[in-house]
């Protein structure tokens, strides 16, 4: 049997996400998932993403959305640059409650003019996005919100199927049993955790 976990994100200090710049000159993430949406954004150099068992070859300027709870792992031989945003379901379902039965698709390949268009506004949200973050400026907070929103709007409008109802009440399902397991970890990890 494979072996995966489930990856413990934390937010940053002033804001509900999880964003950075990372400088890799090689290294393998091994198979983990989470309940965060995952952009990972290559400004230079390459990464091979596996998710659910499929595997994509990155090059500079792709992107990828992994999808909450997928099975996921990266491995970078040659180095690379690459932004790292990660937003969790929960700071989501507030304003789209029903953010989980949205599934995001997003194909870099597309030989559609208005597909590359909207693929092309992401790069530059996400590029916004880093540049708020990096120089704080008074009020960033408040444009680097924005941004995601941005983001999120666009995946929601052009790169979303909704997953029937009855496969995502059985995510949900599964979802559910997973999140009370996290949370209980997470509020006892310090303590002696018995198998019961």
């Amino acid at each position: 049997m494979e072996d995966y976990r489930y990856k413990f994100v934390s937010p940053d200090e002033m804001l509900d996400i999880h964003l950075e710049f990372s400088i890799d000159s090689g290294s393998v993430v091994n198979k983990h998932y989470h309940d965060w949406i995952e952009i990972i954004y290559l400004v230079n150099g390459d990464l091979q993403v596996q998710i659910n068992n499929q595997t994509r070859e990155m090059n500079k300027n792709e992107f990828i959305v992994i999808n909450p709870m997928s099975i996921h792992s990266t491995r970078c031989t040659h180095g690379n640059t690459a932004i790292l945003l990660q937003i969790p379901l929960r700071f989501l379902e507030r304003f789209v409650p029903d953010i989980q039965a949205y599934e995001f698709i997003v194909d870099m390949d597309s030989k559609d003019p208005v597909v590359q268009t909207k693929i092309a506004n992401i790069r530059s949200t996400l590029e916004d996005l880093w540049i708020a973050y990096q120089f704080q400026t008074e009020g960033y907070i408040f444009r680097c919100y924005s941004l995601v929103f941005e983001l999120i709007y666009v995946l929601i409008h052009s790169f979303s199927e909704k997953i029937p109802s009855t496969e995502l009440r059985k995510n949900q399902k599964n979802l559910h049993r997973i999140q009370t397991i996290i949370d209980y970890v997470k509020a006892h990890y310090r303590e002696n955790i018995s198998i019961a």
